[in-house]
């Protein structure tokens, strides 16, 4: 989601939601709990979150079915 020197070096670059721009899920290394992040904004046009960038390459492999269980990235039934 930031330009830093990994993505700088990186020959492809995919424009990602930031944890603000998507519903998620948040636990550290030493929390004992799990904390619903809600979106805060849109993402820019163009921006897609991780769910979506993962499930369309899964879909273009022909392995989308399995990849996604039939759900859409709130565990929503989708098929």
């Amino acid at each position: 989601a930031y330009w830093n020197p990994l993505a700088r070096f990186s020959d492809i670059v995919l424009p990602v939601g930031t944890t603000l721009q998507r519903d998620d899920l948040a636990a550290g290394m030493m929390d004992l709990t799990i904390t619903a992040m809600s979106r805060v904004a849109d993402p820019p046009a163009g921006v897609r979150t991780d769910y979506e960038i993962f499930s369309g390459l899964a879909h273009r492999l022909g392995v989308g079915a399995t990849f996604t269980a039939g759900r859409s990235a709130d565990g929503v039934w989708v098929e």
